[in-house]
């Protein structure tokens, strides 16, 4: 094989080789590096080695570049032998070609599949699901064979069965008719329900409870009550009228046998069971117990997130695309004046939105057809829906809550979440005795700590809200200030004056986990506490209670924390507090302390109502963003901090959002801005405090801002002018204009010519004379790294895109002769993070570290740094000083640098550049947030403002270019899901409707008004430059046996060998192969 891996038991193996080409291996290596970097690949024996769970979870691009295999295209078909319930009971795979003919003496290796023999035959890697299925048989196999009691074999067999079946539906397999007829319910949990016997008694039943597809757990089993109660005893297998076959675990069973033996119950009984069922049900099966917990704490159970029983209106924050953001290939977005809105589909329409809101979505399907979400369709859709609820209130016949579905968790803490009516208040207690504490309040700390004047002013300020009885503070100060440090005082002085208090909890980020555990040894006096304990990775193993339920490889997911209740401080990760919120929720916490508290933001999500159900005295939220995207994020804060201080979501979202958005949407007056968000500080008081830089931290150095114009290099003015163009000629000819699509296009072109369309490979191989002279900003920001050089400082590049950090740093290793680590983005561990930046902060000389500004906005102090560079910018000015303030913040000793480079298209004008309108809407947000907490969020006026630099002047005078049009030489250079879309255009402008086909081996669905159907492969071909037997094995296996449907295979292959043309043809798959391609472009061009 001409690779440069070899596949082992445990995974891949890379390694140089004479037959891979050197400048490939040396691509190949730096993605390898970027692998092992995430955790995805290791390091053994001088080799890179992906793992065969991880290699099989690569998409289709992830493989290609690493020229791994492509997924397996046939059939497995999984059959059973002998009887379940007996010792010979097993299962055997096998795999089908496309004429359903078995594939004899495959060679597998863990996920690794050759057909014939090693080396000479076609070589196929599975999927992730299709490689669980696979391991897992072996796995069920075994079980059987070592179950050496009879009486077992059964219920063994009936659970392994369900577990075989469900893995066989992820991996689109097929099953024998055996197995498919074979019904097997194995519940994932016991409830109980209570009903009258007619006669002043009751009676207790078991309730079964299954997770669906969807991951939502649902009541199970019809037919289970009649075959229960037809047994004297508990079993652990029933079988139901219906032939379904029910089966426990040794555990479920003694759960029912408990029901079983309650049989008949009086009144008063059961009116026990209805309110707390915990009270008699105990056991870890039935999950009941809630009398620990806050009272803000229902019960545990099924949560199901609710659709917002407010307006739409000021939650959409999606106007702006992500970076590198396009549509899916072959789709359109329809015309939203052709949806028609009634209150019979309003609500449907009206959640269809939301979850899109929610998913970060700019689009939304409605019975098959996508619209884009605009703010014209919001207010329809909320006027309608605002009718519809009102009438649905004055009509018994109508549901309460029509739509109340999104998704749906299993066992946590269900809350009073204070959404559409104010259910929790807790916002002012008892004051406390105040001698004591004000006398020591700075006690715990070291001696040799000094406190700024506005440190000393925080402590205070939240010893005194604890001592007036209030239940928390959001502490909001901007980035740099010291909020840790704040906290650690007023804990430890706490912890002075009790003597003796219940435990710590702290809440952050595993980013910033690390800092928690060093200020803590910097900060506090060794005796004040007993200990600092860690609650999260690897830690969390000292502490696991592991219990299994039946048909789930999941765990009851406990801890121990006995001897942790009082006079400790434990850290924990958000996401370790959702898992283990049981757990931590039986815990009474003197202090709970939240940081980077805009994680529990949204108000529905998982981790926010975990967060919220906690049970603790006194809230403290740490945060320089308490408002992020809109004021729906500092409402949830607060409602941790103060339950009801801001009222109901419901309330404060009509009083606030609303008469924001209203203001946008007439114009944007600053002072009525400046006005409303003053009401709002009003409001908070006094459980808020935010004090800026500039306002307090004198000593800090300067802070100078370069905004550096750079004109457009030739390639890169073409380009950015083919968008403008493209843009204007649809809307001068009334085609389909997709907004985000647009300013995507803009934005990435102004980072470097259609950089969201190239090839990687191809991209991360231009040349550094190409790749730097391409870009005005990469032009300018080279002028800048040379200054810094010569003054031998450090610097820290922000910019988004994985490829774009990729190639920097390894061009400008190269160029200054320097090692650059690898740049810090979301797939970095927390732990290599930290390191990286210490050996960074400590290194000497002129250093560069490359960054994500995601990744930087928490938990990162690179005061070792003294410039920034700005090469990607976001949309929410909030996070870009988030960024920046990794450098300017306590602890830097000098003045320090900002650069953010802009490229001008000379013929446009001047402030018509997209640049240059996206930092003059940055500045004008920046300057409302400092004085009225003006949220970030994407608007249409942010939306319009920016296509102004398309459509503002469009009959003026300017020169620019026209739109382009493909040719078959771009098509090489492309990557392949705009080889996809480009294809998906052509077959449009040939008369085709195209859609998105998701289906192994298909890529599209071409349909004409005459009839004719094609499914279409789209193959893009660069290493090697030949077509592959594969991508015609594919499409064919897709319509096999469906004689009205059409095969076809798009390529821009230069060679097809003619055993794959044979065999195309024998299969009647059509080929458009690079001539055919080259010529219907020519006869129907596809515009850029």
């Amino acid at each position: 094989m001409n690779t440069s891996w070899n596949v082992t038991d445990s995974g891949y193996s890379f390694q140089k080789t004479d037959s891979v080409d050197k400048q490939k291996w040396e691509w190949l290596t730096g993605e390898l590096e970027m692998l092992y970097s995430e955790g995805k690949a290791l390091y053994l024996d001088s080799c890179y080695v992906i793992p065969h769970d991880t290699a099989s979870s690569f998409s289709e691009g992830k493989r290609h570049l690493l020229g791994l295999p492509p997924v397996f295209p046939y059939d497995i078909y999984v059959t059973s032998n002998g009887r379940i319930g007996t010792s010979g009971f097993s299962f055997t795979i096998t795999y089908r070609d496309k004429n359903n003919e078995p594939i004899i003496n495959p060679v597998i290796i863990g996920s690794y599949i050759e057909i014939h023999k090693v080396g000479t035959g076609m070589s196929f890697m599975f999927n992730h699901a299709q490689y669980d299925l696979v391991r897992e048989v072996i796995h069920f196999n075994k079980m059987v064979e070592e179950e050496t009691d009879s009486k077992e074999l059964v219920p063994l067999g009936l659970e392994i069965m369900a577990k075989v079946k469900s893995y066989i539906q992820a991996a689109d397999a097929t099953a024998e008719p055996y197995i498919k007829s074979t019904k097997i319910m194995a519940p994932d949990a016991l409830s109980v329900k209570v009903e009258s016997n007619g006669d002043g008694t009751y009676r207790v039943m078991p309730v079964l409870l299954k997770k669906n597809m969807s991951g939502e757990y649902e009541v199970n089993g019809d037919s289970f009550s009649r075959a229960y109660n037809r047994k004297f005893t508990a079993q652990r297998h029933y079988l139901g009228e219906d032939k379904v076959q029910y089966v426990f675990t040794k555990k479920q069973k003694e759960g029912l046998a408990k029901v079983k033996k309650l049989g008949k119950v009086n009144q008063e009984t059961a009116e026990i069971i209805r309110k707390q069922p915990q009270s008699i049900f105990t056991e870890d099966v039935f999950n009941f117990d809630i009398n620990l917990y806050s009272d803000r704490v229902q019960c545990i159970g099924d949560y199901i997130r609710k659709t917002n029983p407010f307006m739409l209106n000021g939650l959409h924050g999606h106007w702006l695309p992500d970076e590198s953001v396009q549509l899916e290939d072959g789709e359109e977005l329809s015309d939203t004046d052709e949806l028609e809105i009634t209150r019979d589909n309003v609500s449907e329409i009206h959640d269809s939105i939301l979850e899109a809101i929610n998913n970060q979505k700019d689009s939304f399907s409605y019975h098959g057809t996508k619209y884009l979400i605009t703010e014209k369709l919001i207010d329809t859709v909320d006027a309608v829906f605002e009718h519809a609820n009102k009438y649905a209130n004055d009509s018994k016949n109508v549901p309460e809550n029509p739509g109340d579905t999104i998704k749906s968790t299993k066992n946590i803490l269900i809350i009073k979440d204070n959404t559409d009516a104010l259910e929790y208040v807790n916002n002012q207690g008892k004051s406390k005795d105040s001698d004591q504490m004000t006398k020591l309040l700075f006690a715990g700390l070291r001696p040799e700590i000094r406190l700024f004047p506005h440190q000393i002013e925080g402590v205070r300020h939240l010893a005194n809200c604890w001592l007036e009885g209030h239940h928390g503070v959001l502490l909001a100060d901007d980035m740099g200030l010291g909020k840790t440090l704040q906290a650690y005082s007023f804990i430890s002085g706490m912890k002075k004056s009790l003597k003796h208090m219940e435990s710590v909890l702290i809440v952050a980020p595993v980013s910033l986990l690390k800092n928690w555990e060093d200020e803590y040894q910097k900060f506090v006096k060794p005796d004040v506490f007993d200990g600092l304990c860690l609650l999260y990775g690897e830690h969390l193993s000292n502490y696991k209670k592991v219990e299994r339920i039946a048909n789930s490889e999941e765990p009851i997911l406990t801890l121990d924390l006995e001897g942790l209740a009082e006079n400790h401080i434990l850290l924990t990760t958000y996401e370790t507090l959702r898992m283990y919120q049981l757990t931590f929720g039986k815990m009474k916490w003197s202090v709970m302390i939240i940081d980077e508290a805009q994680k529990i933001k949204n108000p529905q999500s998982l981790v926010s109502m975990a967060v919220r159900g906690m049970n603790y005295d006194f809230g403290i939220a740490l945060t320089g963003t308490p408002v992020e995207n809109t004021w729906i994020d500092l409402w949830t804060i607060m409602d941790f901090v103060a339950p009801g201080k801001m009222h109901s979501q419901k309330e404060f979202t009509s009083h606030y959002v609303k008469s924001l958005q209203n203001i946008i949407k007439t114009g944007g007056n600053a002072d009525a801005i400046e006005g409303l968000g003053m009401e709002l500080r009003r409001d908070l008081d006094p459980l808020f405090i935010r004090r800026m830089k500039k306002d307090v931290a004198k000593s800090l150095p300067q802070k100078a801002v370069f905004k550096v114009k750079e004109i457009m290099p030739p390639v890169q003015k073409q380009a950015y002018e083919s968008i403008i163009a493209r843009a204007r000629l649809a809307k001068r000819t009334k085609g389909k204009i997709n907004p985000l699509q647009i300013i995507n296009d803009l934005r990435t072109s102004s980072l470097f010519p259609n950089l969201d369309r190239m090839n990687e490979g191809l991209f991360l191989n231009l040349s550094a004379e190409d790749f730097f002279m391409s870009s005005a900003r990469l032009k300018r920001m080279l002028y800048i790294l040379y200054a810094i050089k010569r003054r031998n400082e450090k610097v820290i590049i922000f910019v988004t895109l994985r490829l774009m950090q990729q190639k920097l740093r390894r061009e400008l290793s190269k160029l200054f002769q320097i090692y650059i680590p690898v740049a810090i983005n979301g797939t970095v561990e927390a732990e290599s993070r930290q390191k990286i930046v210490d050996e960074f902060n400590s290194a000497p000389g002129f250093q560069i570290l490359i960054l994500s500004p995601e990744a930087a906005g928490v938990g990162l102090n690179i005061t070792g740094a003294n410039n920034v560079i700005h090469l990607s910018r976001s949309w929410n000015p909030a996070k870009e000083d988030q960024a920046t303030d990794r450098v300017y913040r306590i602890g830097q000793k000098r003045d320090v640098n900002v650069y953010i480079p802009i490229a001008y298209d000379s013929a446009l004008g001047e402030g018509e550049c997209f640049d240059e309108k996206l930092d003059k809407l940055l500045d004008f947000k920046r300057s409302l947030s400092d004085v009225a907490l003006f949220p970030s969020v994407e608007t249409q006026k942010d939306q319009e403002y920016l296509l102004g630099c398309v459509f503002n002047h469009e009959d003026g005078p300017q020169s620019i270019s026209s739109a382009e049009s493909w040719d078959m030489d771009e098509l090489d250079r492309v990557n392949e899901k705009t080889f996809k879309s480009i294809s998906a255009k052509l077959l449009r402008n040939l008369g085709y409707d195209v859609s998105v086909a998701n289906r192994r081996g298909v890529d599209l669905k071409a349909d004409r008004s005459n009839g004719e159907v094609l499914l279409v492969r789209c193959a893009q071909c660069i290493y090697p430059d030949k077509l592959n037997i594969e991508d015609i094995i594919g499409i064919a296996d897709a319509v096999k046996r469906k004689s009205d449907i059409g095969a076809l295979v798009i390529t821009n292959s230069t060679s097809i060998d003619q055993h794959i043309t044979n065999y195309a043809r024998k299969m009647d798959v059509q080929i458009w192969n690079r001539q055919a391609l080259e010529n219907l472009l020519n006869m129907h061009p596809v515009l850029k």
